[in-house]
């Protein structure tokens, strides 16, 4: 099968496990999803949107002539596919799209044992060794190419629990929630897929991110990788699950 349409289709069937086609309002289909063998599900609301997935979304427009963009299904073959989506990142209609993206990289964890992570502790850790200059955000629009922390800024308010960090100063409010754990990029340790919220209190700016964080046992710093990056270079491995459906387009 096409890596494309491998991976675009993979967000919608059994991830290693069973797919089915549920009613689902204004004619649309819902899909319940289980997660491979080994990723942990940290997040309630994305468990919630895992086992209620609709295809239905806000069309996500973009340039004159630019492929269209109307489901995940849509959104994760264009990807694959390398078309540039930047422009489309910057809408808000994108953040209804960004659970698409971590169920597409969810669907090619496994299961890992070494890591630095403790799952228990991962707000705090993520507060204190997340590397900023890996990660796009109005923290630091230029991205430094040294290292710096949330530490290093003055925020206005910090809430730490084991799979949050939420932010706040005058203009912006920053939500790190941790949606899973897993070894989502087959590198033999485990790693975090973290929705990063960047929003300005009262503007327009409105940015919702999914990012695989790696925490390598003989690196001190944790990394951020924008899932966008890894699904278009990554090949998804092909499902395998008897009786898994696709969605209708």
């Amino acid at each position: 099968m096409n890596p494309i349409i491998r991976i675009a289709s993979y967000v919608f069937i059994a991830l290693t496990a069973s797919a089915h086609v549920l009613a689902c309002p204004a004619e649309s289909n819902k899909l319940e999803i289980n997660a491979p063998h080994g990723v942990a599900l940290l997040n309630p609301s994305f468990k919630h949107y895992l086992s209620n997935i609709c295809e239905r979304l806000p069309p996500l427009p973009g340039p004159p002539g630019s492929t269209q963009i109307g489901n995940c299904a849509e959104l994760i073959a264009a990807i694959a596919s390398g078309v540039d989506i930047n422009e489309r990142k910057e809408r808000k209609e994108f953040g209804a799209y960004s659970m698409c993206i971590a169920s597409a990289v969810v669907g090619t964890g496994a299961g890992a044992s070494a890591s630095r992570f403790d799952l228990h502790q991962a707000g705090k850790q993520i507060a204190a060794y997340l590397d900023l200059a890996s990660v796009r955000s109005s923290l630091a629009p230029q991205r430094p190419a040294t290292h710096y922390f949330l530490s290093n800024f003055q925020f206005k308010s910090i809430h730490v629990d084991p799979y949050s960090v939420k932010l706040a100063t005058d203009h912006f409010r920053y939500n790190f929630d941790v949606l899973a754990a897993g070894d989502f990029r087959h590198s033999g340790s485990r790693e975090l897929l973290v929705r990063f919220t960047d929003r300005a209190i009262g503007g327009s700016y409105d940015s919702a991110t999914i990012l695989i964080l790696s925490w390598p046992l003989e690196q001190d710093v944790i990394e951020a990788t924008d899932a966008i990056d890894y699904l278009r270079d990554a090949k998804a491995p092909t499902p395998h699950a008897d009786g898994a459906r696709p969605l209708r387009q």
